[in-house]
């Protein structure tokens, strides 16, 4: 909270589908969760479209809701170190992109595979958004960060992106839209 997104829970960031077996031999095996330690679980099978799709929840029983942090359908892995304290991890893909008004303009971006799923939108952005590597403030922290981290969140999250959709009326304990 303070950073990128202020009211976001967690912390997203994408990998190179390049780096998915490596990923997958990182996680650990579905069991019961001990939050003393930080872990990561990858997604089980292919990117589940439907959010009520099959998924295994923390103590490795099959749900078709988010229950548990465990039970994620979107992001392809997760680090988790404590209920509601994780990183999701996504996968994008380099991919060749043509313009579809004037298709001589073409490039390379990264593709987005769940946020293409789910909004049927193609969330893809131009190589130089993310490279080189600038260096940001995050959580205090000096970190690598995309080049031009304001440009994909206003494509992922709208132009508005750091004010709430929703905000809680504490007075009457009920969710409202801004």
């Amino acid at each position: 909270h303070k950073d990128f997104i202020p009211y976001d829970h967690d912390i997203d960031i994408a990998v190179l589908g390049s780096y998915e077996d490596v990923l997958r031999s990182l996680s650990i095996t579905w069991r019961k969760v001990n939050y003393n330690e930080t872990f990561l679980i990858t997604r089980q099978g292919s990117y589940c479209i439907n959010d009520h799709g099959p998924r295994l929840n923390c103590q490795g029983v099959p749900v078709r809701y988010q229950l548990d942090p465990c039970a994620f359908c979107t992001p392809f892995g997760r680090l988790i170190s404590s209920y509601f304290t994780f990183l999701d991890i996504f996968v994008v893909h380099a991919r060749a992109t043509v313009d579809l008004i004037n298709a001589s303009n073409t490039g390379v971006g990264l593709l987005d595979e769940s946020v293409d799923m789910d909004s049927n939108k193609a969330f893809s952005y131009p190589l130089d958004y993310v490279f080189p590597l600038s260096t940001c403030i995050y959580m205090g922290l000096s970190l690598p960060c995309p080049r031009k981290p304001d440009l994909i969140l206003s494509y992922f999250y709208g132009k508005d992106y750091l004010k709430p959709s929703k905000l809680c009326s504490q007075r009457f304990g009920v969710w409202y839209n801004t």
